[in-house]
């Protein structure tokens, strides 16, 4: 259900509405499914839908959106920024465990990146002390290079 409210955020701010076709697009899943989750979230009060009709965020729903898209921005940031992820890989993770992790971990990876951010010698060295950690943990599956596992 928050990977919907996503993604009729998302549509909502690029077409003003999203429609059932773009969902399922956006989804990976058939419009019966997106059909079936868009009246639940209708049930519940998120967004403001009818059969045939555009779906549009209600207040709510807009909130819970909005945190989800958040926390996943986060997590996507310090999988890659931190963690040294590729940026396919935190995608996929940050995926995952946005629906995993609770509040206190969220606040924790955002006061940790924005630590990071105020002090910027001190990110540099954290990002390269454990870019060198990496390469010598698992020397065939890091490129230091890169910046990212090689296959």
């Amino acid at each position: 259900m928050q990977d919907c409210l996503e993604a009729i955020l998302r549509l909502q701010r690029e077409k003003g509405a999203a429609r059932v076709r773009d969902l399922a697009r956006a989804l990976s899943i058939h419009k019966s499914t997106v059909t079936a989750m868009l009246r639940q979230l209708s049930r519940r009060g998120l967004i403001r839908y009818r059969p045939y009709e555009l779906a549009v965020l209600e207040p709510s729903g807009w909130a819970i959106a909005e945190r989800v898209t958040g926390d996943h921005h986060q997590i996507r940031t310090f999988l890659q920024e931190i963690l040294l992820l590729d940026a396919d890989a935190a995608e996929a993770n940050a995926c995952r465990l946005e629906h995993a992790a609770d509040r206190r971990l969220i606040e924790r990876i955002d006061l940790f990146a924005r630590y990071l951010h105020e002090n910027p010698r001190r990110h540099h060295r954290v990002r390269s002390d454990f870019a060198r950690f990496l390469e010598r943990a698992h020397p065939r599956r890091w490129s230091p290079k890169r910046g990212e596992e090689a296959p």
